[in-house]
């Protein structure tokens, strides 16, 4: 499929204009990034996937955001081309979610941002989640000169490596870790904060909120000092400079994408049952309204934070619901599950 390809981010960019053909049917870009605001307006999960393929039918890749995103990149080169130098809207995420203030920053930030577009898409050659976007960057700062210079002999690894250091090195600001991926990962051997370029996030920790491609980026930290964070990379390891703050005891083995896909929201539950009953980290909560804010990020269906309490209810009989359809199964087969399962219960009141 068309969309998968990670060579499609420089072709839609940088193109002068775009047509989508599709079989017998053609029709402008700019219909297809309407139908994509459509389907994220109307919530939909939405997939789209090849008729009849195997492949598309086992790994179907979302369609809904990817044609916003992309729009959004597309729209910074039309911009450019009329203003000659970025547009206001681009220099605020750039500075907000990079720390990128000077052009050689914005032009770090504009790569790690392409970055982020690559890495649902796909590539027979690793290398290229990389060297694929670097047409991007040669048009908006043609006299910077080349970032880095393509190696196809160099190993995948070293690539990954290398490329990580100089970006954590020069930028203002440590987004770029964010883009570690959890279970996704396929190249072992790289060190832990290098991400696999090459393997899907399933669950990117920035933006954390919203979903427009130049929005404001989550900030936990509300830092105001970009520079102030010394760091240093010594034979593979990278050295920062924090502060401790707490420490993580127990992990939840399943993923918000397993509950979704499998509908099976025990492995959750049971973590909650670890906490004590009153959360006293946030707002004395209790710990199943720690556990549902969580989930949902604490956001309502209309993007409001913090939601409102009554969506606990929601939750509840959403969970129950799974619940009593992981009791069934488990009396219907004989496992003493059903008794763990029906003590969890108990957590929803």
């Amino acid at each position: 499929m068309w969309f998968t390809r990670a060579w499609v981010i420089q072709e839609v960019a940088l193109a002068q204009s775009v047509t989508v053909r599709c079989g017998q049917s053609t029709f402008e870009w700019d219909r297809m990034v309407r139908l994509d605001d459509l389907l994220i307006d109307d919530g939909r999960a939405t997939r789209v996937q090849k008729h009849g393929s195997e492949h598309a039918a086992t790994r179907p890749r979302p369609i809904a955001g990817t044609m916003q995103r992309l729009q959004s990149l597309r729209g910074l080169m039309l911009s450019y081309k009329s203003l000659g130098e970025l547009p206001p809207n681009w220099a605020d995420f750039l500075r907000n979610s990079y720390g990128a203030v000077s052009e050689s920053d914005q032009e770090l930030g504009i790569l790690a941002f392409a970055l982020s577009l690559a890495r649902p898409c796909a590539s027979t050659n690793k290398r290229d989640k990389i060297y694929a976007i670097l047409g991007v960057l040669r048009y908006l700062f043609p006299d910077h000169g080349a970032i880095i210079q393509p190696d196809y002999k160099a190993s995948v690894e070293h690539i990954y490596t290398s490329f990580t250091a100089m970006m954590l090195m020069k930028m203002p600001h440590l987004t770029l870790l964010s883009y570690v991926e959890d279970r996704s990962r396929k190249l072992l051997n790289l060190p832990s904060w290098v991400p696999d370029y090459s393997a899907e996030v399933l669950h990117p920790l920035i933006p954390l909120r919203g979903g427009n491609a130049i929005g404001e980026t989550y900030n936990a930290s509300v830092c105001q000092s970009p520079r102030s964070a010394p760091r240093s990379i010594d034979a593979g390891i990278l050295t920062l400079h924090g502060a401790s703050f707490n420490s993580i005891t127990a992990v939840c083995p399943a993923t918000l994408a397993d509950v979704a896909s499998q509908h099976d929201i025990k492995a959750a539950l049971r973590l909650c049952l670890l906490l004590t009953p009153r959360y006293e980290y946030v707002d004395n909560q209790t710990r199943i309204e720690a556990l549902w804010r969580t989930m949902i990020l604490d956001m309502s269906l209309d993007d409001n934070h913090p939601a409102p309490t009554s969506m606990k209810h929601a939750f509840c009989s959403y969970a129950e619901g799974l619940l009593a359809i992981c009791i069934s199964e488990a009396l219907k087969q004989g496992i003493p599950e059903a008794v763990e399962i029906a003590s969890i219960r108990d957590l929803l009141g």
